[in-house]
């Protein structure tokens, strides 16, 4: 898997699965491997018989244990599996022959013919624009890979998908590749909005900060709004977590006492940013779901900073 992965093009790592969480009639039924595909957590689950009903239902428990992406995968594939599998929007790939992980906005065919699907970013594609969008910078994706810590794959789909989304273009000189914006900046980011994610993975407790980025509504810098102690947040790159040995709790526990809270995202958060904040467009990210009159006036302040309107 890990080879047909990485021969499309995707940054691919497989990685441990404990399979003690996962009821027993399901091990009856799938075969279990989980990946992280361009920076996405991914659990890929093999059925004995295709079931996309009883799979949509399953997927819903394997949700619950694991907080990831779920893939079918097939050995074959009917027409009228591809079509409902694909009208469901659930993700499968199909071995050596079909991949669909609207996730990622990646749809292959036999022919390995890419559809234009660009549904919302990956992390490790949102990592790509944001930092071009801050930095202003023209790179191949060797450079910016060593800039950012990913491989060149990693970069060159982020930039194929960057292309696609018609945000911006191919720019070619001598043996050099770059892309280049196709909008102001003031524009580009209007344009990018609705393909932007909410960073954050997962939330946990810790019982010391580390001298991690500030971020929730503390790191509203010029906000008047007043926040507890209790309500502080950092923030972390998930991949960071298993440096952590003080962790007192996650998102599924109620934590009591001076936990503090840690945001652990998809993406790296210290590459955005080179103060003790993170950035603010990923910031304003992580509040999509607030309601509260003066937060969203606060994110108000920051999307006018950048010109980037509510339409």
């Amino acid at each position: 898997m890990k080879d047909y992965l990485k021969l499309l093009g995707l940054d691919a790592q497989k990685l441990e699965i404990n399979t003690k969480k996962i009821p027993m009639y399901l091990m009856n039924e799938y075969v279990f491997e989980k990946y992280v595909i361009e920076g996405v957590d991914c659990l890929l689950i093999k059925p004995d018989k295709f079931n996309h009903i009883r799979f949509n239902k399953d997927c819903k428990i394997i949700n619950e244990i694991y907080h990831c992406h779920v893939v079918m995968v097939l050995d074959t594939i009917t027409p009228y599996q591809r079509k409902i599998l694909i009208e469901g929007k659930i993700p499968f790939i199909v071995m050596q022959s079909q991949l669909y992980l609207p996730f990622l906005a990646v749809f292959l065919t036999e022919k390995y013919e890419i559809k234009k699907e660009i549904i919302k970013f990956s992390p490790l594609t949102q990592l790509v624009f944001l930092f071009i969008f801050y930095n202003d910078v023209k790179l191949t994706a060797v450079e910016l890979a060593n800039l950012i810590n990913c491989t060149n794959m990693t970069v060159t789909r982020a930039y194929k998908i960057l292309v696609d989304s018609g945000l911006f273009k191919y720019d070619i000189c001598g043996r050099k590749k770059y892309i280049i914006p196709n909008y102001n900046k003031k524009d580009i980011i209007i344009e990018a909005s609705k393909y932007l994610i909410n960073p954050i993975s997962k939330v946990i407790y810790v019982k010391n900060n580390d001298n991690y980025l500030l971020s929730g509504l503390h790191a509203l810098q010029d906000s008047d709004i007043n926040v507890s102690d209790n309500d502080i947040s950092y923030a972390i790159y998930k991949d960071d977590i298993s440096l952590l040995t003080d962790i007192i709790g996650t998102e599924e526990h109620s934590v009591l006492g001076n936990g503090i809270k840690i945001e652990c995202w998809n993406y790296d958060p210290k590459i955005l940013t080179n103060t003790n904040v993170v950035d603010e467009i990923s910031l304003i990210l992580t509040m999509k779901d607030e309601n509260d009159e003066r937060i969203l006036s606060e994110i108000e302040r920051i999307r006018r900073k950048f010109g980037w309107s509510e339409g």
